[in-house]
This record gives C-alpha cells, sequence and structure tokens, in this order.
C-alpha cells in the first residue's frame, strides 16, 4: 500500500508545475523588455555622444572661416603664416586621426552603416579643403627661398594628408 501511494504522487503534476511555464514566459517577456530597453538607452547615448561631436566640429568650421575671412588677404607677414601653418597642422592632425578611426570602425564592422560613408566623405572633404589650404600657404611663400623651413613645413604636412 505504500508503495501505491508514493506511485501515485509521481504520477500525479505538481501543483506548481502549471505555474511553471507561465512564471517562464513572464520572466522570458521582462527580460525581452529589460533588453530592449538596455538596446534603446545605449543608442540614444551613442546618438548624442554623435551629435554632440558634430555639433563640435560644425562650431570649429565656424570659427575656422571666420579666421580663413580674416587671412584672405594675400599680404601675410611670417608670424602669420606660422600661426596659420600650427592651425592647419592641427587641423590636419584631428582629420587623419578621425580618418584612422572611421577606417578602422569599418575593418571591424563589415557592414558599414550610411553614417560611416557619409562621415568618410565628410573627413575627405575635409583633408582636401586643408590640402588645399597649405598649397596657397606654399603659393603665398613660393618667393622665398627652397630651404625656407615654412615650405618644408607644408611638404611634410602634405605628404601627411597624403597628397
Amino acid at each position: 500500500m505504500g508503495g501505491d501511494v508514493e506511485q501515485d504522487r509521481d504520477r500525479r503534476p505538481l501543483g506548481g508545475a502549471e505555474r511553471r511555464p507561465r512564471e517562464v514566459e513572464a520572466r522570458s517577456v521582462a527580460a525581452t523588455r529589460s533588453l530592449i530597453s538596455a538596446a534603446t538607452i545605449e543608442r540614444r547615448t551613442r546618438r548624442r555622444e554623435d551629435l554632440e561631436r558634430e555639433v563640435r566640429r560644425l562650431h570649429q568650421e565656424r570659427q575656422r572661416l571666420e579666421r580663413e575671412h580674416d587671412l584672405a588677404d594675400t599680404t601675410i607677414a611670417g608670424p602669420d603664416v606660422d600661426r596659420r601653418l600650427s592651425e592647419i597642422e592641427r587641423q590636419l592632425r584631428q582629420v587623419i586621426a578621425e580618418r584612422r578611426r572611421l577606417t578602422g570602425d569599418l575593418t571591424g564592422n563589415r557592414h558599414g552603416s550610411p553614417d560611416d560613408s557619409a562621415d568618410l566623405a565628410r573627413v575627405k572633404s575635409e583633408t582636401d579643403r586643408l590640402t588645399a589650404e597649405l598649397l596657397r600657404c606654399a603659393y603665398r611663400l613660393s618667393g622665398e627661398s627652397k630651404k625656407n623651413p615654412r615650405l618644408r613645413r607644408i611638404w611634410h604636412m602634405l605628404r601627411l594628408s597624403g597628397s
């Protein structure tokens, strides 16, 4: 008799067995919602950082355009040329670092997003603009000696830019 009761207990569904699938489903739904929420927050954070970086870049671009407008005169004195070359060199190093970052991101992520190609196009445009500015500076200094350190500096920066 004792064996029959034990067998009945084994065959009978446990009281919690009916609740178990609902409990698992509820936990699964909660985990899914949590993952979706975390992904949304991460995407928004990343997008905000990208937008903040773009706003800073545009602000710097506006300042640069204002300075270039002031320097449009072709009779720039030596110290002004040195300051301008330093500014171009700083910008060029930023562009090169950004280009390396973007190309590194693209090699790590085989399916580049449209934003990546737009960023690369913007970086290429910025490199072209800096190269043109370097060539203008070289033209302004073209009447000076070939051993002029400013001209050597310009040629070095042109090599850095990949031109």
